[in-house]
């Protein structure tokens, strides 16, 4: 009887022929910048399957995310951009895994950098600013083509420029190592002659002491 009992149990919790030829396969992934949607087909019967797919971050020792659905597509946001991801479709019949899919890696895209702008302070110095962007987690800033920083936040002091060299800068979005396109430079235009801005306040506040001691 126990024999028997054990037979019928696993005669219940088998996939049926049909299922078991069956197999499932991604047909594309698609990325934006903090987004992918997958697409999946399936070959043999495929009733009442229920698609896990998965997804994890090449490279990263990070469970993988798993997002349950009854359809053959899905669309996942709230990703990183400029990352990589492996992504895969389980099919199940029931609880019984019935079919594994092929593994596609895609990368997310570049939000790129918007509103880069440069205004000057002194005739050796201004402030490079442009739209922050929370998808990046820093900013990586070229001038001349030569000379990079790395910073935080969505602005950049630039100091010990020269009134009769033409300077150029470009900025590119980051994601911990992930480094995305430079935006087209933009020209650091400085004033041709005259004090500089820090120069007049510092004779403005000059006056302001010696006024203030008689």
């Amino acid at each position: 009887k126990y024999l028997v009992a054990v037979m019928l149990l696993g005669f219940l919790n088998s996939p049926s022929a049909d299922a078991a030829a069956s197999s499932v396969k991604i047909t594309s992934v698609e990325a934006t910048a903090n987004s992918i949607s997958a697409n999946w087909s399936t070959s043999g019967t495929a009733k009442g399957w229920i698609y896990k797919l998965q997804y994890q971050v090449v490279g990263s020792s990070n469970s993988r995310t798993s997002v349950y659905t009854k359809t053959k597509n899905i669309f996942i946001k709230g990703l990183n951009p400029l990352t990589s991801y492996s992504v895969s479709v389980l099919a199940y019949s029931g609880s019984l895994l019935v079919s594994r899919s092929n593994s596609i890696i895609v990368q997310t895209k570049d939000p790129g950098i918007n509103g880069l702008s440069f205004s000057s302070l002194t005739y050796t110095s201004g402030r490079l600013t442009w739209t922050a962007d929370p998808l990046f987690t820093g900013y990586r800033i070229k001038i001349d083509d030569t000379t990079t920083y790395d910073v935080t936040s969505a602005f950049y002091v630039v100091t010990a420029l020269n009134r009769s060299t033409i300077h150029t800068a470009t900025v590119a979005g980051m994601v911990g190592s992930s480094i995305g396109a430079f935006s087209s430079p933009i020209t650091l235009d400085l004033p041709s002659s005259g004090p500089s801005n820090l120069i007049i306040s510092n004779i403005l506040y000059h006056i302001f002491l010696d006024h203030n001691m008689f």
